[in-house]
């Protein structure tokens, strides 16, 4: 059995819940079937290096089954892109098959193809397989293997600082480059409609392409310079702000807000309506944004970002 060591130290940053106790595993077959399948290669990556396991020959399965459980024990965190689906249960048949103690029973696991769902809204992707989520990137060194691609694509939960306030947000001035898809979407707008533009700096590093769309807004990323773009329309001199809880308002039509519940509890039964995604919103005068209070800057930008995060109803 061949062993091979990578180094991932050009990999750069990772996402911060990945420690010296994290892996990502990857295991290459020629077949689905467990019974009839034979490894092609085994991967292991953390955030220093990659170890690379290539059977030669039938009876190295069981070899490569012992090693990789003895490496596996300095790890308590096993990442792996869908291995939900396949790698784990297709090892966890294997040990079972060969009656080996199975190393991944302790472990805690997390699946980025799942984890990254949350970020899809804002991700500029029509599929969402490992090399599509890498193409995100523009970067002159992409990792050649699964492992390390799964280790480099990491970096897109650092997204998760936007839902935690986790950046400086200032007004810009408006100037800054227009996307097409927004100058389609403005278009047709009468004059008096106002444009807000914010821009984002997060306390991480984002080095990859946001963008997305949706109702007012519009979400766009400079990877250059790792700042965001976030652009609110109004057409009647106020802001909408969403609220991501609605299942705890209720839509008054008569007002066009949304309201909670603790002070509706007397409004009659035909003047209010179950509040939705797309309707559960108060309304802020545009003065009150525009005189660029950081705080309420931040406040707003956070439901805007949790808004889009839902994605369409």
């Amino acid at each position: 059995m061949k062993r091979e060591i990578k180094s991932t130290a050009h990999i750069g940053h990772c996402a911060e819940f990945l420690t010296q106790n994290s892996c990502v595993l990857d295991i290459e077959t020629d077949s689905r079937y467990w019974r009839t399948s034979h490894f092609n290669n085994v991967r292991l990556a953390d955030t220093e290096k990659e170890i690379i396991w290539i059977p030669e020959k039938e009876s190295d399965e069981y070899d490569l089954l012992i090693t990789l459980a003895e490496s596996l024990s300095q790890y308590s965190h096993i990442v792996t892109f869908s291995g939900t689906g396949f790698d784990l249960p297709h090892l966890r048949k294997k040990y079972s098959a060969y009656r080996l103690s199975d190393p991944l029973q302790d472990k805690r696991h997390d699946d980025l193809f799942l984890m990254l769902r949350k970020y899809n809204a804002l991700l500029p992707l029509s599929r969402h397989r490992l090399n599509d989520y890498v193409s995100l990137f523009k970067e002159s060194r992409v990792p050649d293997d699964d492992a390390q691609k799964a280790l480099f694509i990491t970096r897109i939960l650092s997204l998760t600082c936007l839902t935690e306030g986790r950046f400086d947000v200032q007004i810009t001035d408006s100037d800054f480059p227009e996307t097409d898809i927004f100058k389609e979407r403005t278009r047709d707008l009468p004059s008096y409609g106002t444009v807000l533009s914010l821009l984002l700096t997060p306390d991480l590093p984002i080095s990859f392409r946001v963008r997305c769309s949706d109702g007012p807004f519009e979400l766009d990323s400079d990877p250059e310079s790792g700042t965001l773009l976030l652009r609110i329309r109004s057409d009647d001199g106020s802001f909408f702000m969403y609220h991501s809880d609605f299942e705890n308002y209720d839509y008054l039509p008569g007002e066009g807000c949304a309201v909670h519940k603790s002070l509706t509890a007397y409004v009659a039964s035909d003047r209010k309506a179950k509040a939705s995604r797309d309707n559960c919103y108060t309304r802020i005068p545009c003065g009150t944004l525009l005189q660029g209070n950081e705080k309420t800057l931040k406040k707003y930008t956070e439901k805007t970002v949790a808004y889009l995060l839902g994605g369409p109803s």
